[in-house]
């Protein structure tokens, strides 16, 4: 799950910065919005006006689009440095920068096609295009065998990648299948972090239980009551569930 959860602020951070029809436009949130419209209700005059802003100022619009990238390895960054070592930031960060890199790459292609290409979130259900499910090394659901979805009714949890839809006629066709994490992926997830939550509470609890229990149970042979090593033994179950 803190993989899917990195993946998707991956995914996010993409779509806000980079995956735009033009990078000219400092806030071009509403644009975006215009222009899909547009391709909906004429593909060809969409079409013209986005070529004819790519070919306006394409140095500069080279520059931005580094600019937006590095924005991306930025925010992801931000939420993964603390999780990794020195040696293994560095090298998570020049991946990152490579994959990042690639993306912008393919996202200059689809800029410059006929069609409008939008990405989206939103998790809709088409008869003829599913959804992908994103498959980890772990996976309660498959692995185990289990059913862990009361009544066997299982449903999206989060998007992580988007699908990408194409403006046509009068309304969005999907072309990508988009990846997801099921309710059923997260079950591993709950129970650790129900783990973690009680583990906390006790060891957050411990100095009002050992000061109890050190006027209730004396001391023998010089050894601490048992009630007062829990904490300890908290500490310790909690370095272990983070792991």
């Amino acid at each position: 799950m803190r993989i899917a959860a990195i993946l998707a602020v991956l995914a996010r951070s993409l779509d806000k910065s980079l995956f735009k029809p033009t990078y000219l436009l400092e806030d071009d949130g509403p644009f975006r919005k215009l222009s899909f419209r547009l391709a909906i209700e004429d593909r060809s005059k969409e079409s013209f006006s986005r070529a004819l802003l790519l070919s306006v100022f394409p140095e500069e619009q080279e520059v931005l689009a580094e600019d937006r990238a590095a924005i991306v390895v930025r925010d992801v960054m931000k939420i993964t440095e603390s999780l990794l070592s020195p040696e293994m930031a560095d090298s998570f960060r020049s991946d990152l920068k490579s994959l990042v890199q690639k993306a912008s790459n393919v996202w200059s292609k689809i800029q410059r096609m006929k069609e409008r290409v939008e990405p989206s979130f939103e998790p809709i259900h088409y008869e003829n295009v599913d959804w992908q499910m994103l498959r980890l090394h772990e996976d309660t659901a498959t692995t185990t065998g289990e059913t862990p979805v009361q009544g066997g009714r299982d449903h999206i949890l989060l998007v992580v990648f988007p699908r990408l839809y194409v403006a046509d006629g009068t309304e969005p066709k999907p072309v990508t299948p988009g990846v997801v994490v099921m309710q059923s992926q997260s079950v591993g997830a709950s129970r650790e972090w129900d783990r973690t939550t009680y583990n906390s509470f006790l060891t957050r609890s411990s100095p009002f239980r050992a000061r109890t229990s050190s006027l209730s149970e004396p001391q023998t042979n010089g050894k601490e009551p048992f009630l007062a090593s829990l904490g300890s033994l908290n500490e310790g179950a909690d370095g272990a569930t983070s792991k």
